[in-house]
């Protein structure tokens, strides 16, 4: 499916779209980083609401990405360094992204330079945005917990909006591996995640 293009992007359209998507949204790094500088202060207006930066220069491998993840969640206070990681697998990623704070209704996710690790591992990036996409759709459709909105804005080049459009990418499909997928119960109930596309023009 081809991006739709965006030449003068309305932050309080894109946040009513969140109420039911994920976004990829691709273009040239000062583009997207003006837009996601924008549409992030838009984000924490919001009453109840939580806006995680991801650095994805900074996460290319398992560790790397875990480390940005922890550190944007619970920043450390002043003085103190930020949380290390066990890096013991996605599994830990997925326990992260479970553990949103109390007073959140609507959690986002900013993850600038998506592609970074697209380039560097493939394989791993599919299982974390599977792991995103996963835990979203948990606290949605699943958890009997108090419903919490979490959402994902993918920001990066071209190379991010042609594994946007593979059928068997983790945008248009869920990883299914037998019984030891953690996400069995969400592929149960939805077909597919629910993701745009979006390209930034000018």
């Amino acid at each position: 499916m081809e991006a739709l293009k965006l030449r003068h992007p309305d932050p309080a359209e894109i946040t009513q779209l969140l109420d039911e998507h994920h976004l990829v949204v691709l273009g040239e790094p000062a583009v997207r980083r003006r837009f996601a500088r924008t549409l992030g202060e838009r984000l924490a207006s919001l009453p109840e609401s939580d806006v995680v930066p991801i650095r994805g220069d900074r996460a290319t491998a398992l560790g790397s990405f875990s480390r940005e993840l922890e550190s944007a969640m619970t920043p450390a206070p002043a003085g103190e360094s930020a949380p290390a990681s066990s890096a013991n697998g996605v599994a830990d990623i997925i326990a992260t992204l479970r553990a949103c704070p109390q007073a959140a209704k609507r959690q986002y996710f900013l993850w600038d330079d998506a592609d970074a690790m697209l380039e560097s591992d493939v394989t791993l990036f599919g299982r974390i945005v599977n792991a995103l996409l996963g835990v979203a759709a948990e606290r949605e459709h699943i958890s009997p917990d108090r419903l919490v909105i979490q959402r994902t804005i993918f920001l990066g080049n071209d190379k991010l909006g042609a594994y946007a459009e593979e059928e068997h990418g983790q945008f248009r499909t869920w990883i299914l591996a037998g019984d030891t997928t953690p996400f069995w119960e969400v592929a149960s109930c939805l077909d597919r995640p629910s993701v745009l596309t979006f390209r930034l023009e000018g």
